[in-house]
């Protein structure tokens, strides 16, 4: 998990900004990854989000990375539903009672559309399925 964010961190994989374009795109062998492609791969940290600083303040402080609209670096709005996704997965997975905040939070309301409805379909069909909540470390 540690490799992985760190080449989240170097390369942006996850990220895309409509004006301040990310040159290393352009290396060989990551252009897959160009316009936030990568943004999958923040699902690898549902279980550790301590590995992502975003994702962990996201979770600790049921916070939504905003870009632009806090003045930061307009590649969070582009990636913010993925980032939102992945916080309710982690919520899914070991604070199950946490999850309907993070639908009904104002601070959540752009969220919404095709995002949205594969997320709620998620954790019906897990809520379904009786999964039980895995600790961290636990093997399946």
């Amino acid at each position: 998990a540690a490799a992985l964010a760190a080449a989240l961190a170097r390369y942006n994989l996850h990220l895309y900004s409509n004006y301040h374009p990310q040159a290393d795109w352009y290396l060989q062998d990551l252009e897959h990854y160009a316009c936030a492609k990568g943004c999958q791969l923040l699902f690898f940290f549902a279980h550790v989000p301590e590995h992502v600083p975003v994702l962990a303040t996201m979770l600790a402080h049921r916070w939504m990375v905003d870009g632009e609209r806090s003045g930061g670096l307009d590649a969070y709005d582009n990636s913010g539903d993925v980032f939102w996704r992945t916080a309710v997965t982690n919520r899914m997975l070991h604070a199950p009672e946490e999850v309907q905040a993070w639908f009904d939070d104002p601070v959540f309301a752009h969220v919404r559309g095709a995002t949205k409805r594969e997320t709620a379909r998620q954790v019906a069909a897990h809520r379904k399925q009786g999964r039980p909540v895995r600790s961290r470390g636990a093997r399946a």
